[in-house]
């Protein structure tokens, strides 16, 4: 069954939080006005979990894109959208093996508020235990600098794709390092030819955060499938020893915005 439902994000704290007129542009101006714009960095990929079946991914019929008799492909007249309003999300569930039951759900969401919080993320959630998707684990490393202007200490915070030193003489530490699982980036004409790392999990697809509130700035962006143009996420589904591949074509943009074009399975 396809639904698509909206739903709206409320933050308790966001009503609390405020930051005067000239701490914002105090922190825009150190931090080089950079909000979510660094998404065409080179991914730095962690070491993948291993495998958690012995399952090869070999399959020579199978190629991202093109049709054959092994496989129903389903394509949308037009692209399915999933996009974040100001301040709100929005959901869209999906049955791939048309068993009645949804598999899986793709999730946009934009939380902001008058107190700071600019948060925009794209995610994608299994929704049915004998589906998995082909996934990659970054590592992400977390950075704090601290300035002080006129007596007063701020402190920002940045990850792998945003850090760039903090300048002025301002001190810096590695905060902490993060997982984050995402899809692997398939595109059209791509074929199975090695053992594929499966993932459970949700996982996601972008996120950029530019949240300020109490002298405290967070800069943290994962680009991942962010402005990559129309790719193809792996899935399989197993009963018993059976193992059935597809894909889902989607593209992303804005951090908030997920374009669904076609889903496949074997």
């Amino acid at each position: 069954m396809k639904h698509l439902l909206s739903y709206y994000y409320k933050t308790s704290f966001a009503r609390k939080l405020f930051l005067p007129g000239l701490l914002v542009i105090f922190i825009l101006a150190i931090t080089g006005n950079q909000a979510c714009k660094k998404d065409n960095n080179e991914i730095p990929y962690g070491d993948p979990d291993p495998p958690d079946t012995t399952i090869q991914t070999i399959d020579s019929t199978f190629i991202f894109g093109k049709a054959n008799d092994l496989i129903n492909i389903t394509t949308f007249s037009a692209a399915i959208t999933i996009i974040a309003p100001w301040h709100s999300g929005e959901i869209y569930a999906f049955d791939v093996d048309e068993d009645g039951n949804d598999d899986f759900r793709f999730d946009c969401v934009w939380n902001i508020s008058p107190g700071g919080i600019d948060e925009r993320s794209a995610n994608i959630r299994i929704l049915d235990s004998s589906f998995q998707v082909a996934g990659i684990v970054f590592l992400d490393s977390i950075f704090m600098c601290d300035t002080n202007f006129s007596g007063m200490v701020f402190t920002n915070y940045y990850n792998t794709f945003t850090y760039n030193g903090c300048g002025g003489g301002a001190a810096s530490s590695l905060q902490s390092t993060e997982e984050e699982y995402y899809p692997v980036i398939f595109s059209q004409g791509d074929t199975l030819e090695e053992t594929a790392y499966w993932q459970s999990e949700n996982l996601c697809l972008a996120l950029c955060s530019n949240t300020s509130y109490n002298y405290t700035y967070y800069d943290i962006i994962r680009p991942f499938w962010n402005n990559m143009g129309k790719k193809y996420i792996l899935i399989r589904k197993i009963n018993d020893e059976h193992v059935r591949y597809g894909w889902l074509a989607i593209s992303v943009s804005d951090f908030r915005e997920i374009y669904f074009f076609e889903y496949a399975l074997q």
